[in-house]
Order: structure tokens, then sequence, then C-alpha cells
């Protein structure tokens, strides 16, 4: 397929992304065999009904030796999340509600896939306020044991999270970012000692506190009830802003 430079609408390190009407395509710029789990998911997803403000390609696209290249999706309107923390102008209450949608998006992803790459640049808010998850090239089958290609390797007593756990964590960091208007992502991501945290002051102590929390939450339960949604709806914003959120008492 043929686009026209002039529609070039943003590229990042791996794909260049054009803006027809209400259609986005997404073109790699370079072929990752590790994408073909992804391939068979969005072929059959294609033709599954799922909810809107989960963004799959509605159309593959392929090159003459019939690699996947890239695909076409609906277009969304709005600011990925990494983003709206930037700026640092959401209401509490705006907050709360996208946090609660998030998880109840990944709660319906997880009926089909594992994403692996949840992160702060793969969730959107849209201009109407509405949360919408974006970017599963490197999900697997929900039933696959295949290890994710993006994850944290989050350990707890030396066992690692299972897959959707995992997920779910990454979530809940997200959503600590978003109410705190500060990127904590690296401070999970980048580290294998949680102690390495005391770098990443004024929120090193309760960072480290809300680690545990959520280690722990995981593995007294196994499965994480509800998709951790309730903890944050128990929070007040006084006690977000300072920094004693409800969602630490145990």
């Amino acid at each position: 397929m043929q686009l026209d430079q002039r529609k070039l609408y943003y590229d990042n390190y791996n794909a260049w992304f054009y803006k027809y009407g209400k259609s986005l395509y997404k073109i790699y710029k370079n072929y990752v065999s590790e994408r073909l789990e992804a391939q068979v998911l969005y072929n059959r997803l294609i033709k599954e009904d799922v909810n809107e403000n989960i963004i799959l390609p509605t159309e593959l696209l392929y090159n003459q030796k019939h690699y996947l290249t890239g695909y076409k999706m609906n277009f969304v309107n709005g600011t990925i999340l990494s983003e709206e923390i930037k700026k640092a102008k959401m209401s509490f209450e705006d907050k709360i509600f996208l946090i609660n949608e998030f998880f109840s998006l990944l709660e319906q992803v997880h009926d089909y896939l594992v994403v692996g790459d949840v992160r702060n640049s793969n969730l959107m808010v849209g201009k109407d306020k509405q949360a919408y998850m974006i970017d599963f090239d490197f999900a697997k089958k929900a039933d696959s044991s295949a290890t994710p290609l993006c994850r944290y390797h989050i350990c707890h007593n030396d066992e690692y999270l299972n897959d959707r756990n995992e997920d779910v964590i990454k979530l809940y960091i997200s959503a600590l970012s978003l109410l705190y208007n500060y990127n904590v992502e690296h401070a999970f991501a980048n580290i294998e000692e949680i102690d390495a945290l005391e770098m990443f002051v004024p929120l090193s102590g309760f960072l480290k506190d809300y680690y545990h929390y959520i280690l722990d939450c995981v593995y007294k339960h196994k499965n994480i009830d509800n998709y951790l949604k309730i903890p944050f709806d128990s929070c007040v914003e006084g006690e977000v802003n300072s920094k004693k959120a409800r969602i630490l008492n145990k």
C-alpha cells in the first residue's frame, strides 16, 4: 500500500502513523518475527465484537512477501496518558473515573489476550475524557504459556507474577502516576532492588510501601479481585494530596 507522506501524523522508534479521515495506519519500520503471535490474535479479533475503546486493528497490511507490515485502526482524538501526567491539569474526580475505566478495559482485554506492554504511552485519554487502550503488538493469547516480550519481571519472595497479574500491576503503576502527576514507571521497570527507589525523592518511601502493598495483594489472593478498582474508589482527594492515600491501608 502506498501512503501519502503528507498524511504522516507522527512517528516513533518503531513505526510511522498516517492519518486518513477517521482511520490511522500504523506502518512498522522493521519486520519483527515476534509479532507473529499478535498477528494471529489480530486476525481473530478483527471478527470479534470487542469494546470500541480497545483500539485493535480493523485491517492487517502485508507486503508482497506476505510479511505483516502494519495495520489500519480507528483514529482516537486524544492524548496518551504520559502527556496527561505531564500536564497535571486533570481533576481528581476525572482521574478516579479514568482509573476505573482503564481497569475495566483491561479486564475485558484479558478475555482475549495478555498485553505484557501495559504502560502510560499505551493508554489514551480521549477528548471526551474516555479511556482507551492501544498497541497490542507484543501481546500473547490469554491461554498461551509463552513469556510476554515486554515485562517488568516483578518478583516477590523469588516467585514471579503470572502474566495477567503483571498486566494489572503495570496498570496500577500507571494509575499511581496519574494520581500523583509523577511518572513512576522507570522506577519499577529499570531497577532490580526496590531499595534503589531511595533516589526518587520525595516519593521514595511511598513508592516502596506501595510496591509491597500491591505485591501482597497479588500473593495473598493469587488473583486480584475486581482488578483492584475498589481501593481507588475509596480514596479521598485530601489523602492523595497528602501522600497518605487510603489505598495503602491493609
